[in-house]
């Protein structure tokens, strides 16, 4: 079996987050798409609703109708993840891990919050005597319904996942597309600078404009030429704000999302099918069971890679460095997102010679049959299967931690680490509904 290469203990995560077990786990927001995305995306779909919407002649005023559709399509864009407060409230990473992207994240999930939205409008209009025309009404409809949806479809680009189809179907569906924080995404909603009404909110998001372009010229992270371009589509941007009329202005925001959104998406399908012939080549007695696929920011060549195989009756995880377009971009000069960092996880460096488009760091390997013994025995490690997407094991002297490969960034235990402990009367209740990413591990070996 994999052995501890060290003790384990837990750490404290980047920006401060405290990491134990026991403690508040809200940190963890900056594992999934952070929540300025989701605001400014309702944001922009509150404006464009507000602006392309019928408006009756009686009903809400242009400045009350305009108002409530930003307000509530910024609430909405980020109301799924009301589910933090069920994992606040239990308190444990393991809450977090397989209740986080649970129910609210659903069809079904986004069926009943528009209902009690839709509720509680109507409710507050009536108490202020406000008289909505039909028109209103289904503008508000529309921006609810569209601003959570929205948030499903980001949080779906994204290497983390969700599982919008419960109860039909309980699979985990991953869009590997877009890093966590984009700031080209947020470079879209420049327009928003000449449109948004009040001087404080076009402040706030002046402020979030000259983070995109710190992120672009003041991190590693980030090539020039990548902030060239990002700093290029912002000029032209802000010029479509200020001088087109609004609905334009809005077009080309929402045309500029769309199009940012599908480089990505482009660029993961060039990834996938690289990694895949990669694999074949370099391991042909390898069955690529999952690729996690994960870009750099503002920047659709490079890619951060786990290639999760099958090899005989071992399990492998190798991750690599690639770039999708060699030509334009060798993978020697994309940046490093801490892929050479030492991880929990016991990993063994690889010492293959990179090509112009992969470096190959380093694998991690198990027998298939330690998977069945450890998820029988301990079940913390069944609940976090039904989250973990690329798993491992380690143990020494009756001692067994488990973690999830794609968030593995430091030596101590960390957001979706944890060392096991024995099975408690009754913790499998504890189980969500949503089937496991790897289901190929967890069948006992014949």
């Amino acid at each position: 079996m994999p052995a501890m290469g060290r003790a384990w203990g837990t750490g404290r995560g980047r920006a401060g987050c405290s990491l134990e077990p026991t403690e508040n786990v809200a940190c963890t927001s900056i594992h999934r798409m952070d929540n300025l995305t989701h605001t400014l995306a309702g944001v922009l779909i509150g404006e464009t609703v507000s602006r392309i919407a019928p408006q009756a002649p009686s009903g809400l005023a242009p400045r009350q109708r305009r108002g409530l559709l930003v307000v509530l399509s910024a609430v909405c864009s980020n109301l799924p993840d009301a589910d933090v407060a069920y994992t606040m409230a239990a308190g444990t990473r393991l809450a977090y891990l397989s209740q986080h992207r649970g129910y609210t994240h659903t069809i079904v999930g986004v069926a009943v919050a528009a209902a009690l939205v839709i509720l509680a409008v109507e409710l507050f209009m009536r108490w202020r005597r406000l008289q909505p025309s039909r028109s209103d009404r289904q503008a508000i409809v529309a921006a609810v319904v569209i601003s959570l949806l929205l948030h499903l479809a980001l949080d779906f680009t994204n290497s983390y996942g969700v599982h919008p189809f419960w109860p039909v179907r309980n699979h985990w569906i991953y869009g590997d597309a877009v890093f966590i924080i984009e700031p080209l995404l947020w470079t879209c909603a420049a327009p928003l600078l000449f449109l948004l009404r009040t001087l404080l909110a076009r402040l706030l998001l002046a402020v979030v404009l000259a983070a995109a372009l710190g992120l672009s010229f003041g991190t590693q992270w980030i090539i020039p030429a990548s902030g060239v371009a990002l700093a290029a589509l912002m000029a032209a941007l802000l010029y479509a704000g200020w001088k087109a009329p609004p609905r334009v202005a809005l077009a080309c925001a929402v045309g500029a999302w769309l199009a940012v959104t599908a480089a990505f998406f482009f660029g993961s399908d060039s990834a996938a099918r690289r990694v895949a012939h990669e694999v074949a080549q370099r391991y042909p007695g390898a069955r690529l069971l999952d690729h996690v696929l994960t870009p750099m920011p503002s920047n659709p060549l490079c890619w951060n890679v786990i290639a999760i195989t099958m090899e005989a009756d071992r399990y492998v995880m190798r991750r690599a460095a690639l770039a999708t377009s060699p030509e334009l971009l060798a993978v020697q000069d994309c940046p490093d997102r801490t892929l050479d960092a030492q991880t929990s996880a016991p990993m063994r460096r690889l010492a293959q010679p990179p090509s112009a488009a992969v470096r190959w760091i380093d694998e991690y390997q198990v027998s298939r049959a330690e998977f069945p013994r450890v998820l029988k025995a301990y079940c913390e490690a069944a609940i976090l299967m039904r989250f973990a997407r690329a798993p491992w094991i380690a143990g020494s002297n009756g001692r067994w931690a488990m973690g999830d490969l794609r968030y593995d960034r430091e030596p101590e235990l960390g957001f979706a680490e944890m060392e096991l402990t024995p099975r408690p009367a009754g913790c499998t209740s504890a189980a969500p509904p949503w089937l496991e990413p790897r289901p190929e591990v967890i069948a006992p070996v014949p």
